[in-house]
C-alpha cells in the first residue's frame, strides 16, 4: 500500500493558510486489498504529539477534521496510517505552518510618502542579524500589489501578490520561508509596490481609488537563530523609501518600466542612493491569512513562429491563448524604447487588439544601455500573440511566455479518436486555466477580469473534474460570503462588488425585460409594460413629451446596471451560492467544507424567498435584476440579434433556478444531518415545482411560455414539467433544435444543461449531433477555426476568421466549456453518488455513438484514479474499468449488462 496526495485543508504542505481547524485528506493505492478497514492520524509539534485520534474505523480519507487549537507562527506534522481489510499497511507524513493566527501585529503599515500617490514606492530596510539562522519567515500584505526581495533576491515563487479579493472586508497577508535569503551580518528586505486591484483602474467605470488612495503595506520578519534567540524587523518609519523604476502600471493597460531610473542595490546591503523616510499609515481593514492556494508560474512557451505582417509590423505567435506575460532579454542602446502588445487573434494576417476595449495591454521597456531580462511586476494579460516594436533584430530565443494562474492542477483527463473533440477539452482546459488566477474571472485580456459568478456558478461542476478545485473554490466562497452578508443576501454578478457605484439616479424598480424588447414604434407595448409601474408612468407623463424618452432610458440604465443592482440578486449568477458548494461536495466530499459555505447556501434561498413572499408567497421568482439566458440565439427577429438577453421568459429561469437552488440547500442540510432545514427546503422545492408546473405548463406539457430551447432543457434537467408529459417536454426540444437543423441556440442558462437533457431523458443520439457539429454555431466550430480556449459568443469569429464585433467578445470565456461535465458524466459515463460523495461511490453509465469510434477519461478523484474507456471493433462494444481502492462502482452497460465493482481493473 502506499498513501499520496497527503493534503491539509486540500493543500499540499501549506504555510501560513487561513485555519480553524486543520482538515486532512489524502489517498491510498497500490495494493491488493479493497477496503480501508481503519485509519489513524496523530499531530505533533515541536516532537509533542497533540493529538492521536487513535485506530478507527469512522476515518475518512475525504476529509478529516481535527478539533485541535492552533498556535500561531507553528510548524505542525501529521502522519497517517491505513490498514486495508486484507492486512495491508502504509503511514505517511506531511505537514502544515500557521499563520499569526489571532497574535497581534507589532509592524505598521507604511507608505513611500510621495507627494504624487500615483509614484510607485520601493520601501526597504537594512539591519544585521549577528548570529546563524535557523528559520525566518516574513509575514507581508502590499497593496495593490507587492513583490517581496531579501539581499537583492526574489522572495518565494508567487507573483500579483496578495491576489484579488474583497478588500473592503478583509486583507489577506502572506507567509514566506526566507531562511535561505537571509545571511550573517547586514541584510535587506525590500517591498516593490503597484497600484493593482485595489488602486489601479478596475471595472467598467475604470473606479481609480476604488479600495484606497496610497499604496502601503505591513511586514513583520520573525528570526530564529540557531541559539533558539529570536528577532524580529518589523515595518515603521525606519524604513527608506524610493521611486520606482516603473513609471506605470494598470491590471488593463499594462505596465511600463524606465531602466534609467533603477535604484541600484535598492534590495541589498550598502545601497548608497538618495531615499526618502516610509509614512506610517493607520489602516482599519482586519488582516487575515491567506485563504487559497499561491498564484504561480505554470508553464513556459517558446515563439511557434515569428510574423511579419503586410502592415510591416513583427509578431510573436505562442501557439496557446493562455494568461500571464512574457520575459525576454534585452540589449539595446540607452534611451531606447521596446514596446510588447498583447492580443488574442490576428486579423487579416495583422496584429488586433480591439476586441480587449480600452484596455491597452502593452509592456514598455525604456533601455538604460545595459543588457538585462525583464518582465512585468504589477500586471498580467490575457494572449496569444505579441507584437514587438523597437528592436531592430528579433531573436525569438529571447522571448518566453509564462503562464501565470493559481496553483491548482488538473486531475482529470478525457481522449477519443476524434481529433477535434480532443482539442475542445483541450480548450475548455485550458480557459479554466486561463481564468483561475485567484479568483474565477470571466476573462483574462479586456478591461474586466471580474469574478462574474454565474460563469462560476456554470463551469463549477466541470472544473471539479478537470482541476482540484476545493481550495480555489473555497477561497472564492468566502469572498461571496463577505459580498453576501453585505448585500443582505443577495449575491452580486461579480465578486468583488464595486461599492462606489451605489447611489442611484432614480428611484424606480422596475424589470428591464418589460422594456428591452420593444421597438420605438411599439405604443402599445409600451403603454402595457408602464401600467405595471404606476409611479414610473406617472413621473413620465408629469415631464414635457420631448423629455420623455431619455427619461426612460436613464430608469432603463440604472436598472440594467450590473453595478448599481447587486442588492437584487440574479438567477444562474447568484445561485453560484449553492452551486459551487454542492459541485465542490459532489466531487470531493468534505463535509467540513459544506459546512463553512452552508450558511451562504441557505441565506441566498432565504433572500429569494423573501422576493417570493412580497408576490404573495406562490413559490415563483418574479423579481431580481435577471440577465437571463444570456447571449442566446433564439431572438426571432434578426434585427434583435445583438441583444443579450436571450428568449426565454426571465421569470421563469429565474423561478427554475428558485427550485434547482432550493433543492440543492435541502441536499447539503440531509448530508449535514441538518434534520429540520432538510425537511423545510424540500417541502419548499416540492411547492416551488408545483407553483412552476401550474404557471408555466398546460396540462398536456406545452408551455403558456415561450418553449424555447432553453425552457425545454430546464423543464427536463429539473424535471419541471406536469406529471407523465416528459416526453411532450422532450419533442418541443426536438422541434426546435429540427427548426434550428439540429443546431443550439442556447445561451449561458441552457447550454450547460443542454446535452446532458438529452442524454438523460432519451436523446442521446441527438446529444452526440449537437456536440459534434462543425458549423455555427456549435463547440468544433470554434476548434475548426483555430481557437486554443473557449469563445465567450457562439460566432466570436465569423467563418472567414474575421471578429464579429469587439463590444463584448472574448476568446478566453471558459462558461461553454461546460460541455466537459457531459463528456465525463454521459460520454465517458462516469457519475457521483449524492450519498457517497467524493467518487467512494460511482455510477459508470457509458453512453457510446458510433460516430466516436473510443473514448477514455481518466481522473484523480479525491478518493483515487479511476479510468473509464471504451471502443468500437467493429460494431462490437469494449469497456476497461479501473476502480480505486476503497471504492465501489455501478456499472451499466448500454446492452443491458449491469455489475458491481470493487478495487480492481475489469474488461467487458
Amino acid at each position: 500500500m502506499k498513501l499520496t496526495h497527503l493534503r491539509t485543508n486540500h493543500i499540499v504542505n501549506p504555510l501560513g493558510l487561513a485555519m480553524e481547524h486543520p482538515v486532512f485528506s489524502w489517498v491510498a493505492g497500490n495494493t491488493i486489498d479493497k477496503k480501508q478497514a481503519a485509519a489513524q492520524i496523530t499531530v505533533a509539534t515541536g516532537g509533542n504529539t497533540v493529538f492521536d485520534s487513535g485506530k478507527r474505523a469512522d476515518i475518512s480519507s475525504l476529509g478529516f477534521e481535527v478539533p485541535i487549537p492552533l498556535a500561531p507562527r507553528t510548524r505542525y506534522d501529521w502522519t497517517v496510517t491505513v490498514w486495508g481489510d486484507g492486512g495491508d499497511c502504509a503511514s505517511a507524513c506531511s505537514w502544515f505552518e500557521t499563520a499569526k493566527q489571532d497574535e497581534p501585529w507589532q509592524a505598521r503599515w507604511i507608505s513611500g510618502g510621495f507627494t504624487d500617490k500615483e509614484t510607485q514606492p520601493l520601501l526597504a530596510k537594512e539591519f544585521t542579524f549577528a548570529g546563524e539562522v535557523a528559520s525566518a519567515r516574513a509575514y507581508v500584505c502590499g497593496l495593490g500589489i507587492y513583490e517581496l526581495e531579501i539581499n537583492g533576491q526574489k522572495a518565494g515563487d508567487e507573483y500579483l501578490l496578495p491576489g484579488y479579493h474583497c478588500y473592503d472586508f478583509a486583507l489577506e497577508y502572506q507567509t514566506f520561508d526566507v531562511t535561505s535569503l537571509l545571511q550573517a551580518g547586514q541584510n535587506v528586505i525590500g517591498l516593490a509596490l503597484g497600484p493593482g486591484w485595489y488602486k489601479g483602474d478596475i471595472v467598467f467605470s475604470r473606479y481609480h481609488d476604488l479600495y484606497g488612495d496610497t499604496m502601503q503595506a505591513i511586514c513583520e520578519l520573525h528570526i530564529t537563530a540557531k541559539d533558539g534567540s529570536e528577532t524580529m524587523i518589523c515595518s515603521d518609519n525606519s524604513w527608506k523609501s524610493y521611486p520606482s523604476p516603473v513609471t506605470f502600471s494598470n491590471i488593463y493597460d499594462g505596465e511600463h518600466f524606465d531602466a534609467n531610473r533603477l535604484v541600484p542595490g535598492w534590495s541589498a546591503p550598502g545601497c548608497t542612493a538618495s531615499a526618502h523616510p516610509a509614512i506610517e499609515r493607520v489602516e482599519q481593514t482586519p488582516l487575515v491569512p491567506r485563504r487559497g492556494p499561491k498564484i504561480v508560474k505554470k508553464k513556459e512557451f517558446a515563439p511557434m513562429e515569428v510574423i511579419h505582417t503586410p502592415k510591416g509590423e513583427t509578431v510573436l505567435d505562442f501557439g496557446q491563448n493562455m494568461t500571464g506575460w512574457v520575459e525576454f532579454n534585452v540589449d539595446v542602446p540607452a534611451g531606447r524604447t521596446v514596446k510588447l502588445s498583447y492580443g488574442e487573434v490576428m486579423q487579416q494576417g495583422c496584429f488586433y487588439r480591439d476586441n480587449l476595449r480600452s484596455a491597452k495591454a502593452k509592456y514598455i521597456y525604456i533601455s538604460d544601455g545595459k543588457p538585462r531580462r525583464v518582465r512585468p511586476r504589477f500586471t498580467f494579460y490575457g494572449f496569444r500573440y505579441v507584437m514587438v516594436e523597437g528592436l531592430e533584430t528579433l531573436n525569438p530565443g529571447d522571448f518566453t511566455a509564462c503562464h501565470i494562474r493559481s496553483d491548482i492542477d488538473p486531475i482529470g483527463h478525457i481522449e477519443t479518436d476524434n481529433v477535434r473533440v480532443n482539442q475542445l477539452f483541450h480548450n475548455a482546459l485550458w480557459g479554466q486555466f486561463d481564468n483561475f488566477l485567484d479568483l474565477p474571472t470571466d476573462c483574462p485580456q479586456r478591461d474586466e477580469r471580474l469574478g462574474w459568478t454565474g460563469d462560476a456558478a456554470i463551469i463549477s461542476a466541470t472544473a471539479c473534474k478537470n482541476i482540484y478545485m476545493p481550495a480555489f473554490f473555497h477561497h472564492f466562497m468566502e469572498n461571496v460570503r463577505a459580498e453576501q452578508i453585505y448585500h443582505k443576501g443577495a449575491v452580486p454578478v461579480y465578486v468583488p462588488a464595486p461599492k462606489a457605484a451605489e447611489e442611484r439616479t432614480f428611484e424606480f424598480d422596475i424589470d428591464p425585460a418589460d422594456f428591452v424588447r420593444l421597438k420605438p414604434e411599439d405604443t402599445e407595448g409600451l403603454a402595457a409594460a408602464l401600467a405595471k409601474y404606476p409611479a414610473l408612468r406617472a413621473a413620465m407623463e408629469a415631464r414635457p413629451a420631448g423629455e420623455r424618452e431619455e427619461f426612460l432610458k436613464g430608469v432603463l440604465a440604472d436598472n440594467i446596471s450590473f453595478e448599481k443592482n447587486n442588492h437584487k440578486g440574479c438567477a444562474i449568477w447568484s445561485d453560484v451560492a449553492t452551486m459551487m458548494p454542492w459541485a465542490v461536495y459532489e466531487n470531493y466530499g468534505d463535509l467540513a467544507l459544506l459546512r463553512a459555505e452552508y450558511p451562504v447556501m441557505k441565506a441566498w434561498v432565504e433572500r429569494i424567498r423573501q422576493d417570493d413572499q412580497l408576490d404573495g408567497n406562490r413559490g415563483l421568482w418574479l423579481r431580481g435584476n435577471q440577465l437571463g439566458d444570456w447571449l442566446a440565439l433564439d431572438k426571432p427577429d434578426p434585427k434583435d440579434a445583438e441583444n443579450p438577453f436571450g428568449a426565454t421568459d426571465l421569470q421563469y429561469t429565474a423561478s427554475c433556478f428558485y427550485f434547482y437552488s432550493t433543492l440543492l440547500t435541502a441536499k447539503a442540510a440531509k448530508a449535514l444531518g441538518y434534520e429540520k432545514d432538510a425537511a423545510d427546503y424540500t417541502a419548499l422545492h416540492e411547492k416551488i415545482r408545483t407553483a412552476i408546473v401550474g404557471e408555466y405548463f398546460h396540462a398536456d406539457g406545452s408551455f403558456k411560455i415561450e418553449g424555447t430551447q432553453t425552457a425545454c432543457v430546464l423543464s427536463l434537467f429539473f424535471g419541471l414539467y406536469p406529471q407523465g408529459c416528459k416526453d411532450r417536454v422532450m419533442e418541443q426540444l426536438k422541434d426546435r433544435l429540427k427548426a434550428k437543423n439540429w443546431h443550439l441556440d442556447t445561451g449561458f442558462c441552457g447550454t450547460p444543461f443542454l446535452c446532458r437533457a438529452l442524454s438523460d431523458n432519451g436523446a442521446n443520439d441527438v446529444a452526440y449531433t449537437l456536440f459534434l457539429n462543425d458549423d455555427y454555431p456549435s463547440w468544433l466550430n470554434e476548434v475548426k477555426l483555430g481557437a486554443t480556449t473557449v469563445w465567450e459568443r457562439w460566432n466570436s469569429l465569423l467563418p472567414d476568421g474575421s471578429i464579429s464585433g469587439m463590444g463584448m467578445n472574448s476568446l478566453n470565456h471558459y462558461a461553454y466549456g461546460s460541455i466537459v461535465d457531459w463528456m465525463y458524466r454521459n460520454m465517458c459515463g462516469f457519475n457521483p453518488v449524492e450519498d457517497a460523495p467524493g467518487y467512494k461511490r460511482a455510477i459508470i453509465r457509458p453512453m457510446p455513438d458510433p460516430r466516436i469510434r473510443s473514448a477514455k477519461m481518466s481522473m484523480h478523484t479525491a478518493s483515487g484514479f479511476y479510468e473509464v474507456s471504451w471502443r468500437y471493433d467493429g460494431e462490437t462494444l469494449h469497456y476497461t474499468v479501473t476502480i480505486p481502492f476503497d471504492c465501489t462502482a455501478r456499472l451499466s452497460l448500454p446492452d443491458g449488462r449491469e455489475a458491481t465493482l470493487s478495487a480492481g481493473t475489469y474488461h467487458f
